[in-house]
């Protein structure tokens, strides 16, 4: 009873800052693990003054794998807040016709301008040393595209909460960087 009331007045003070909406889609998602959405509530309570937390929000109450990268982007946030400068950043790309489009958007930016991309892989898996190559390719090519979208460093974020990096995927993402795409993009492991 008194774990109820307690979500029910943190959900409350959180709705200021938050789409009311999105903050119900969570607590139904997590409602059988009180103990668990209460850690979600607090971090969502350390990051509420952080730029575009809506998506973050709506990514935690979704399926199992964007809310398992939520997790760790909302760690992010709270591990590196005093850095950010706004998390889940679309892109516009003008297309050759001359339109605008939106593109998949940048996991978070920093003050100084980095892009950052966070990837939360379940590394006991074999998949991502059976696939080392495959992989490094969609990592790299995915910061390339940031690049070019104008972001003059791009921080690839490896969360290792489920394991360590794969040797064979450390080894692939190397070979997949030249000598200027290293000085651009940097591989980190939190």
């Amino acid at each position: 009873m008194n774990d109820q009331r307690t979500l029910r007045r943190r959900l409350s003070d959180l709705a200021a800052d938050y789409d009311p909406e999105s903050l119900d889609e969570l607590r139904e998602a997590y409602e059988h693990v009180p103990e668990h959405l209460l850690r979600l509530l607090d971090a969502l309570d350390q990051t509420r003054s952080v730029e575009g937390r809506d998506a973050v929000l709506r990514d935690l109450a979704g399926d199992s794998a964007a809310a398992q990268g939520a997790e760790f982007q909302l760690g992010y946030m709270c591990r590196h807040g005093d850095e950010l400068r706004e998390v889940s950043v679309p892109t516009v790309h003008r297309a050759a016709d001359g339109h605008l489009y939106a593109r998949e958007a940048a996991d978070a930016v920093l003050d100084d301008g980095r892009a950052v991309e966070l990837k939360s892989y379940d590394f006991s898996s074999r998949y991502y040393r059976d696939r080392a190559g495959e992989t490094a390719r969609r990592v790299v090519d995915q910061a390339r595209d940031r690049l070019e979208q104008g972001y003059a460093e791009v921080d690839v974020v490896f969360d290792t909460s489920r394991g360590d990096v794969p040797d064979e995927l450390r080894e692939a993402l190397d070979a997949s960087l030249d000598d200027e795409a290293r000085r651009r993009i940097h591989v980190k492991t939190e």
